[in-house]
């Protein structure tokens, strides 16, 4: 689980291991994720990195996000849950 605050930048990471290095896709409460945030998707040997960076989240932003990997080895996927706080000034 996440947790943060409003306005704030996040990034939510899922690492995979094995090769080769798998496809990754995001989804946010079933929905695949295409034009929400950066995705950036690292290799480096048999390490994988798969980052969704969010910027300045709102609450509308909080949810379950999954992570799923995809290779001819076989898939695999990670679950985040966000949650976002809102500023109480």
């Amino acid at each position: 689980m996440v947790i943060t605050t409003e306005s704030s930048d996040v990034e939510l990471m899922c690492i995979f291991i094995g090769t080769p290095s798998p496809q990754v896709t995001w989804y946010k409460d079933g929905q695949e994720l295409s034009n929400k945030g950066s995705q950036v998707t690292v290799a480096l040997n048999n390490r994988c990195e798969a980052i969704l960076k969010l910027s300045s989240v709102t609450p509308s932003v909080a949810g379950n996000y999954v992570c799923k990997g995809s290779s001819i080895a076989g898939n695999i996927e990670g679950n985040i849950r966000l949650t976002v706080e809102g500023n109480n000034f």
